[in-house]
């Protein structure tokens, strides 16, 4: 299982920033916090000496949505407005999941079953907005990952369905690069975290040695 976390209980349950909160720090752990005026508020917690790289990848985010980062003891935080807090957290989901990467490349974490992909596999990106014809896409990509079908499915007001959002949308890509396959990810024409999504595939391809490419 991968060992990403995301923690709404703050958020539910009122739990100031400030208090102290148990956390595994051999776990990625997105935690969100009760809004601040018009502000969101999420820190993101993992081993102390990941904390400083964490952080670079966090302040590109930050400058996109309007935002700003802060380096603490145990965690990176990361504040915006109100109105990019899905955007955020999305793409906060998907440098989770670079991040654990990351670790096994360090030899932190070990590769799960789940990205025990064999190099035969290969994933083609079709971008926001762009049209593509099913015909002209070589035979090998079998199966389609409609990003827009899977989140207006799993996604709900409730902040703990955009992580809900972001494991289906993982477990149907992975599923046909475990046998060795194509896979087309088609990306909803609302994503903007297509930064998050390149730098996801680049290193999943460094470990693995599957291809990728864009429509």
């Amino acid at each position: 299982m991968l060992p990403l976390v995301l923690d709404v209980a703050p958020y539910e349950l009122n739990i100031a920033e400030t208090q102290k909160l148990p956390f595994n720090p051999l776990e990625i752990t997105i935690r969100i916090y009760p809004d601040n005026e018009n502000q969101f508020t999420f820190h993101v917690l993992t081993k102390n000496d990941r904390l400083s790289a964490l952080k670079d990848s966090l302040d590109d985010l930050s400058v996109r949505v309007g935002g700003e980062t802060h380096l603490r003891e145990d965690h990176v935080s990361i504040v915006g407005p109100i109105e990019k807090r899905q955007m955020t957290l999305r793409a906060l989901l998907w440098l989770g999941v670079i991040e654990y990467l990351t670790q096994v490349e360090k030899k932190i974490q070990i590769l799960t079953t789940q990205f025990k992909i064999p190099k035969e596999g290969s994933i083609l990106i079709v971008p926001p907005k762009r049209d593509f014809v099913r015909e002209k896409i070589p035979t090998k990509f079998r199966t389609y990952v409609e990003e827009a079908t899977i989140r207006t499915t799993a996604e709900k007001s409730e902040l703990w369905t955009l992580g809900k959002a972001q494991e289906d949308i993982l477990s149907i890509l992975l599923e046909p690069l475990r046998q060795g396959e194509g896979v087309v990810f088609v990306s909803s024409n609302f994503n903007v975290e297509m930064e998050e999504i390149a730098l996801f595939l680049l290193i999943i391809s460094e470990i693995c040695g599957i291809g990728f490419s864009r429509w």
